[in-house]
This record gives C-alpha cells, structure tokens and sequence, in this order.
C-alpha cells in the first residue's frame, strides 16, 4: 500500500483516497497510518464507511485529512453534525451522492464545501458518467457555482476522453481508484486522472511558491543516455522555492533516520515549553520597546557569511545577557549554515530566553523535530504554506504548548492569515522573496486602516522583520503598531552583540 501510495505521489496525486474498510474491500486503518508515517506528503481522505462521529475520531488519529460521507447512508442531521465535527478537527469533508435527489439534499446543507458525484449505481452497480453532467446542469449547477463547491466526478473514469467529458461537465477534481491500482507502475498515469484539488487551493490563495518541482517535460533519450531539460517549469523562480524544494529532499531523508512515533518517544523526556509570547509582552511592558528576537544565524543566501567566528551558544548568551527576550534559531544548514544542533546546544547551555526554531517548515514533523531539540515557537511562512496546513500546524503546535510565528509578506498573505482562526502571532517580513530588496514601509502599509483594527481587536502581536538596523527604524516600525522586531543581521556581525542590541534600540534595555 505504502509503495502504490509513493508511486501515486511521485505520479503527480495531489491527494490520496485510502479504503480502510477490511471485510469488503481488504482496506484498514493500519494501512492510512502506514501511508502517512512513511513520508507521503499528499492529503489523506480516510475512505470509510461512516455512520457515526467515532469513526472520523478514530481515522483522524490515523492519519486522514478528510472522510467520505455518503448521503444514500446518513441522514442530513448527521451529515450536518459530522460536518461540524470535521470542521473541530481542521478536516474536510467529501459528501457523495448519486441522484438529483441527494444532490439537492446535500446543496441545502450549510458548510459543504466538496461534493463528489459517484457515478456507479448503488443497486445494480452500473456506471454511467452522463449522472456528473445530468447533476451539474440547470439549477443545481449554477447553486454550485454561487456557493464555489469544489465537485469531485467518481466512478467509470478510465481515459482522458472520460476525463475530458467530466471537467467539461463542471468537476475540478476526479477520485480514481480501480483504472490506477492496476498498472504494474501507478505513477505513470497521467496526473490529470488523479484528484487535482490541491493545486486548486493553492492558486486560489496566491501562493506562488511551489513546494516541489513539478514532474517536467518527459525524459529525452540520446543513444544510451537520458536527460531532462531544465526549463521555467523545473527550476526554481527564486531563491526561497529552491530552499522549499531542497528541504523536500532534506525532510525525506530525515524521517527516513527519525520516524514521527521515535520524535511522539522523545518528547516524554523534553523539559515544558516556555512561554514565547508571554516573554515578548513582558519585555515591551517593561521597556516600552518592542520585545526582541535576536537571531542566531551565521549565513545568508543573500549576504554569504556574517560571521567566521560563530559560536552559537556563546552568541545567544550575549544575546540574553544584552535583554532580547527571545532568540531566533536558524537550523536550516545548506543556505544559512545553521542546524538543529546548534537549537539543542543552546538550550541544554542553560539560556533562559524562549526559542523559535527558524526553519523553513513544510510538514508537521519538522515541529514535532524542533520541540525535540528544544524549540518553543515554529516559524509558519505564508507564502510556502496553504490555509489548511497553517491551520494544521497550528492546532499541532497548541497541543505540544509552543507557538507559531506566521509571516507573511504583502497585504493578500496578512488577508488570509487575519480569517484563520488560532493566530496570535504574525511577523510581518519587509524582504521581497523574489528580489531581496527591503522596504520597512511595508509594516506600515500592512498595519493602516481596517487591518489594524483588526489586529488590535484579536490582541494579536505583530512582529516586524527585516531591514531594521538603527534606533529610527525601530521606532517607525513601533509607532506602525508592531510590539516586537526580530533582527538578526545588524546584531550577529558585532564583535559584542549584547553592545548591538543597545545600539539597535538607541539604550541599554537589560533591565
């Protein structure tokens, strides 16, 4: 299971559907936790035969991103009920029908946002994909569109013509199963006959960078040899997709060393997390400066190194002793020469500050990783990760007590990051992704008018990033509404860094 799930993945799936029904279908739960903790990055639907709220329990527990809840089994109260539970658990749902009767059922429902359309009829197991353009014409179709419900077409899709007839009828997604499972190689179907829902989400929220390269142009053969040609589509845009799509590579290996359940181990024996917003408020009630996060970084891709003389631990004591009030952890080691050692060094050296382990996080068991080696707070970056995964992950990190830095960039990124519940911390990076030029007027821009309002009303903290190094900077980006900075660069380069921290902020605030 766990290899066809890999070959579906390397195929181009953006998401998977795994039965886990034992006696019909010779599925089982075993085989969705299998799938997950083997590495398979792709969204997991729990296909089960769901009637009753234990089962969405129990496959969360196992792994699922989503559950199949079938309308000609639940009645529309518990489709409504199981609906919300799902939502609880950052879940989604897929509610499948097979008649207008049960599409119009389904379409009266409050909060379905995926309808899948099985076109293979429940009592004499005919298939007829003519049902997916009969139930999205007229009415029922425009009703579809008003609400932006994502259709999912299943059942009797086999050829690109099929797919071709479902798409045009008004699906955006597809769940193919049996025409799949049966190649000798499944990741050689074409990646349109699997369920293309994610790319959708991620289009629609403006994320522009890719988390990994896209499958590319098909091999070329020159005699005995093979190649690929590099081209727009295969290389990276800039530089934070190709540390995206390099950390891809990085955190597959990884947990190939580390399985998630050793990290679950491991974390018996880590001492509590201690509190990351908690100190930084502290420290702007007791200065009336923002509250610092001084970083520990030795490179950047952008400035090469800082600082030959780099002794992590030796730094952050500096730090502490010159009043940050947090420190800021760069693990990532081929781009900006730091490593997750350096985060467990400094915590076992018996620095007091709270730690925010700075890497670039693509899945959930990196946090479980970082909180292992000491981490406090993760950094979550918008324009890498969808909606659903900063939920996610935040929900993670609230369970393990840490806290989630979620930056973002331009106004679109502070929009989606403002709608999603559980926020509390939002740094706010003045850097350009793609051309690396700085601007700190872009915390202004972003704190004006109704979002810094809205800020202010959910007592979120802002934390301005990038470009800050004199006592001026500092203060416009105060008097902007951020209540802490995190500087790195203008503090590492110092023969004394707790001396640049006084100088950052114009006088000494160790207090």
């Amino acid at each position: 299971m766990v290899a066809i799930a890999q070959a579906y993945e390397k195929g181009g799936a953006a998401c998977l559907s795994v039965l886990t029904d034992e006696k019909y279908f010779k599925g089982s739960f075993e085989n969705l936790q299998a799938i997950r903790e083997a590495g398979v990055k792709c969204p997991l639907l729990c296909k089960e035969f769901i009637i009753e709220a234990w089962q969405i329990y129990y496959g969360r527990t196992k792994g699922a991103d989503a559950v199949l809840l079938i309308a000609s089994v639940l009645p529309d109260l518990d489709i409504k009920y199981m609906i919300k539970i799902c939502k609880i658990l950052g879940m989604a749902t897929l509610v499948e029908v097979h008649d207008e009767r049960e599409m119009d059922r389904v379409l009266a429902i409050e909060g379905v946002e995926l309808i899948g359309i099985n076109n293979r009829n429940l009592e004499t197991f005919e298939v007829d994909i003519g049902i997916t353009k009969r139930l999205l014409e007229g009415e029922r179709g425009e009703l579809i569109r008003q609400k932006d419900i994502l259709v999912v077409g299943e059942s009797g899709l086999f050829t690109p013509e099929d797919i071709a007839f479902v798409q045009e009828a008004g699906v955006k997604a597809v769940l193919v199963g049996e025409s799949l499972v049966k190649q000798s190689d499944p990741g050689q179907v074409s990646e349109q006959e699997v369920v293309i829902y994610q790319d959708e989400v991620v289009a629609s929220q403006g994320i522009r960078i890719r988390r990994r390269p896209p499958t590319g142009p098909p091999l070329h053969y020159v005699g005995p040899f093979e190649f690929r040609l590099q081209n727009e589509g295969n290389t990276p845009r800039n530089i934070l997709e190709e540390i995206v799509w390099n950390k891809d590579k990085e955190v597959t290996l990884m947990k190939e060393k580390r399985p998630l359940y050793t990290l679950k181990k491991a974390l018996e024996t880590v001492p509590p997390p201690r509190d990351f917003i908690g100190a930084l408020r502290s420290a702007h009630q007791r200065t009336g400066l923002p509250g610092l996060i001084a970083e520990v970084k030795k490179a950047s891709p952008s400035r090469g190194i800082l600082r030959e003389d780099f002794d992590p631990v030796a730094i952050a004591q500096a730090y502490e002793k010159g009043g940050a009030a947090c420190l800021s952890v760069l693990t990532d080691e081929k781009y900006f020469k730091g490593s997750f050692e350096n985060l467990q060094a400094i915590r076992e050296a018996g620095v007091k500050c709270p730690l925010l382990c700075k890497e670039f996080i693509i899945e959930a068991w990196q946090i479980y990783y970082g909180r292992s080696k000491g981490a406090d707070a993760v950094l979550l970056i918008a324009s890498v990760l969808p909606d659903l995964d900063i939920k996610y992950m935040i929900k993670i990190c609230k369970i393990l007590g840490m806290a989630t830095l979620v930056e973002v960039h331009d106004e679109r990124e502070m929009d989606r990051v403002l709608a999603i519940e559980g926020v509390e911390l939002i740094g706010i990076n003045n850097r350009n992704l793609e051309t690396f030029e700085v601007d700190i007027g872009i915390t202004k821009r972003l704190l004006e008018g109704e979002r810094g309002e809205l800020i202010r009303q959910k007592d979120i903290l802002v934390v301005g990033e990038s470009g800050l190094f004199t006592p001026e900077d500092i203060a416009f980006v105060q008097e902007a509404g951020v209540k802490a900075v995190l500087v790195g660069e203008s503090l590492v380069k110092q023969s004394d860094p707790g001396q640049g921290i006084s100088a950052l902020f114009g006088r000494d605030v160790s207090g």
